[in-house]
C-alpha cells in the first residue's frame, strides 16, 4: 500500500478515513480497526501499521500534536489487544 502524498507521514492511503460524526470512543474503535487491518495486510512491520493508526487519530484530532497522537494510539492498542 502507498503512503499519500501530504504534509504528514502519518496518513496512508485507504486507512482511518474519517466521519464528520466520531466521538472519542468512535476514533479509539477507528485507531485500533486501522492498526489491526495495517497488520494483517501488507503492511512490512507493527511499525507502519502503528504509524497507520497515528494517521487515523490525526485525521479525527487534528489539533494535537504528533507526539500526544502517538502517546493516544499506544495507550489506545494497549488496552484494546
Amino acid at each position: 500500500m502507498r503512503r499519500m502524498q501530504s504534509s504528514s507521514p502519518y496518513l496512508i492511503e485507504g486507512f482511518g478515513q474519517v466521519d464528520a460524526t466520531d466521538t472519542d470512543e468512535d476514533c479509539g474503535q477507528a485507531v485500533l480497526n486501522t492498526y489491526t487491518t495495517a497488520l494483517r495486510t501488507s503492511f512490512l512491520s507493527e511499525q507502519d501499521a502503528f504509524d497507520a493508526a497515528v494517521g487515523a487519530y490525526l485525521a479525527r484530532k487534528p489539533n494535537v500534536s504528533v507526539k500526544t497522537a502517538r502517546h493516544a494510539v499506544a495507550g489506545i492498542i494497549c488496552r484494546k489487544l
